[in-house]
C-alpha cells in the first residue's frame, strides 16, 4: 500500500499547489518503478531457477536413458528370438518342444523424470520464459509424454504373454522349455512378436526423449533445432 500524506499546511499560492502535486506524482512514479524493478528481479531469478532445474533434470535423466535403451533393446531382441525359435521348431508327435533362449541384458529401469516442466505449467512459471525457449522445453516434454503413452500400450500388449502361459500351462521366460501344440505355438509366437514390436516402439521414444534432452543440454534456441537430434535417434535405432 502506498500512503500519500497531505501537506502540513495549506498551499497559499498556485505555485505551492503545483509543487505539492508534482511531489506527490514523482513519489508515486518512484514507488511504482521500484515495485516493478523488484518484481522484474524476482521474475528473472525464477526464470534462471526454472532453466537450471530443467537442465539438471535432463542431466540426471541421461544414465536412466542409457539403462532404459539397453533394457528395451534386450527385451525386444529376446522376444523376437523366442518367437523365431518357436516358429522354426518342427512338430513331433503332435507337439512342438522348444527351449527358449537365454536373456542377454538388464531388467527394466525406472522411467526418466519429466516433473519440472509439468509443475512449471501447473503453477504458471512457463510464462516467465521467452517464447523460443518455451517451445524447446515443450518439445522435450512431448517426447516424454509419447514415451509414457507407448510404454502403457506396450504393457497392455505384454499382458497377453502371462495370460497365454496360464492358458497353456507353460512358462514363457528365458531358458524355459515350452511344449505346446502347433496351434498354441503359433499363438504364443504371435504374442511374443507383438511384444517385441511394442518394446521397439518404446525404445524409439526413449531415444527421441534422450535426443531432445541432449539438444536442451546443448542450449539449442529453437524448436526446429531439436530435429537433428531426433534424426540421430532414428539412426541409432536402425543401426542396432
Amino acid at each position: 500500500m502506498l500512503d500519500v500524506h497531505p501537506p502540513h499546511h495549506a498551499a497559499s499560492t498556485w505555485r505551492d499547489f503545483f509543487i505539492h502535486i508534482a511531489t506527490i506524482c514523482v513519489g508515486l512514479l518512484i514507488a511504482i518503478a521500484l515495485e516493478q524493478a523488484v518484481e522484474a528481479l524476482h521474475h528473472a531469478h525464477q526464470r534462471r531457477e526454472l532453466i537450471g532445474d530443467l537442465r539438471s533434470e535432463c542431466e540426471h535423466n541421461q544414465p536412466v536413458f542409457e539403462e532404459d535403451v539397453n533394457s528395451y533393446r534386450a527385451h525386444a531382441a529376446w522376444e523376437t528370438q523366442s518367437a523365431t525359435a518357436l516358429m522354426q521348431a518342427a512338430p513331433r508327435d503332435g507337439y512342438v518342444t522348444v527351449i527358449l533362449p537365454a536373456f542377454q541384458g538388464t531388467q527394466f529401469s525406472h522411467a526418466p523424470s519429466g516433473a519440472v516442466w509439468s509443475v512449471a505449467r501447473a503453477n504458471g512459471k512457463v510464462a516467465l520464459l521467452p517464447e523460443n525457449l518455451a517451445e524447446v522445453y515443450d518439445r522435450v516434454d512431448h517426447q516424454g509424454e509419447e514415451f509414457l503413452l507407448s510404454n502403457r500400450k506396450a504393457n497392455e500388449v505384454k499382458q497377453e504373454i502371462p495370460a497365454l502361459a496360464t492358458l497353456y500351462g507353460i512358462q514363457i521366460k528365458p531358458d524355459a522349455t515350452v511344449r505346446v501344440s502347433p496351434e498354441a505355438r503359433d499363438t504364443v509366437a504371435g504374442a511374443l512378436a507383438r511384444a517385441s514390436s511394442a518394446n521397439r516402439s518404446v525404445l524409439l521414444w526413449v531415444l527421441y526423449w534422450q535426443g531432445a534432452c541432449k539438444a536442451e543440454l546443448d542450449n539449442v534456441q529453437t524448436r526446429d533445432a531439436i530435429s537433428p537430434y531426433l534424426d540421430a535417434a532414428n539412426r541409432t535405432l536402425s543401426q542396432k
